[in-house]
């Protein structure tokens, strides 16, 4: 049977910069400058990555490293199914990007977990929870161009400088799309995929994206 066509328009513009200058050695591109909110800052210590005891800056670039790997996976899944219009589908092709892609969420999803979990012992750092409180979040939001529905949802968590919210919600973001990934095993095994459910999935990887994205722009802001 064939498989309907999908028409994909993404265009995800992540500008970063600092007093005009463009970052390149720091990510700041998914809730990246949050960690500054805990005492112990984002690296208690020399800024070295560890295999054993992972610091919260660390869990926050290995979350995010994995999220994007898994979006860029399901992206390929996409124009495999997108390109099937002409050329056909390559089912095990479909189905090895398909695993590849539940895998790497997964990996996310245990990693923001583990951000989460280790968060909730640590103590606030006053002077950032302050700067969160009294940030302007309307007027960065409309002279941003940031999608409102978003930003509301980021506002709820920093404006009252709930940043272990923040990481709970990167969680339970992630354990949600790893289920709806999973979800697409039956389909890629009778290699017939239900094309209102890849929209649905594309749309919660990039509301949780713009969400990571949101939160890493206030903390940019707040820390110039």
């Amino acid at each position: 049977m064939k498989i309907k066509k999908i028409v994909l328009t993404i265009v995800i513009g992540i500008f970063v910069c600092i007093l005009g200058k463009p970052l390149a050695v720091q990510a700041v591109i998914s809730g990246n400058d949050s960690c500054m909110a805990f005492q112990q800052g984002c690296y208690p210590g020399p800024k070295v990555l560890s295999t054993e005891t992972k610091s919260i800056g660390q869990l926050i670039a290995e979350g995010a490293g994995h999220y994007f790997t898994s979006m860029a996976e399901y992206m390929q899944l996409l124009n495999k199914i997108e390109m099937s219009e002409i050329n056909g589908l390559n089912c095990q092709e479909a189905k090895t990007t398909l695993i590849i892609a539940i895998d790497e969420m997964k990996k996310s999803e245990v990693t923001y977990f583990e951000l989460w979990n280790n968060s909730l012992g640590l103590e606030y750092n006053a002077e950032i929870v302050l700067r969160l409180r009294n940030f302007n979040y309307a007027l960065f939001q409309s002279e941003k161009g940031l999608n409102a529905e978003i930003f509301r949802k980021v506002e709820k968590y920093l404006s009252i400088g709930d940043v272990k919210g923040v990481y709970k919600q990167f969680y339970t973001d992630t354990n949600h799309i790893s289920s709806m990934l999973q979800n697409l095993k039956p389909m890629a095994d009778a290699c017939l995929f239900n094309t209102e459910y890849l929209w649905k999935i594309n749309q919660r990887f990039l509301d949780t994206l713009l969400f990571g994205q949101y939160i890493a722009q206030v903390f940019n802001e707040i820390k110039k």
